[in-house]
């Protein structure tokens, strides 16, 4: 993997590594919610005959896999955006001593983004589940609105890191 010209190699620590096995366990879990969600949607249980007696709607049932599906999508894209090389960055100056801590950096940021994403998949899928029984709850979700802000503080927070040691190109120009 390159950073540019700069060869990089995958660290892992402590911290990266119970992420990404969270991420990972997350993902089997997700699996799991959906296949028995799929199969309460082609078998339906008396509960669900109950409500609908005819079979649950597509309309009504096809949500609560359209977002399962996001979860997956941006969980394949992170770990592909783990092993792919990397352009040499615009607006920070990275060399041959700074490239590894750079590269170490964005795979933290895409290992708590990664959980967030599918804490927040998570959250909605319980709602569009609990909505297919017309029960009375909210499409609002706290917990999505804390994924957004701790995303946003960790983006900012990795971005700052960053400066620490690979400065703003017009930064080091100026210098």
């Amino acid at each position: 993997m390159k950073i540019g010209k700069y060869k990089v190699t995958l660290n892992y620590g402590i911290l990266k590594g119970f992420l990404d096995v969270l991420g990972l366990l997350m993902a089997i879990v997700l699996t799991d919610l959906t296949r028995s969600y799929i199969g309460l949607n082609v078998f339906p249980d008396r509960a669900l005959l109950t409500v609908y007696p005819d079979g649950v709607p597509l309309l009504r049932w096809l949500p609560g896999l359209i977002l399962p599906a996001v979860g997956y999508i941006y969980t394949v894209l992170s770990v592909v955006y783990i092993f792919k090389s990397k352009k040499q960055p615009k607006r920070f100056s990275v060399d041959e001593n700074n490239a590894q801590q750079y590269y170490d950096h964005l795979m933290y940021a895409n290992s708590i983004l990664r959980v967030l994403v599918l804490l927040a998949v998570w959250d909605y899928s319980y709602i569009i589940q609990m909505h297919l029984m017309y029960a009375d709850i909210s499409w609002f979700s706290i917990q999505v609105i804390g994924d957004i802000i701790v995303g946003t503080v960790t983006v900012l927070y990795i971005r700052s890191r960053i400066k620490t040691f690979a400065p703003l190109i017009a930064e080091k120009e100026n210098e």
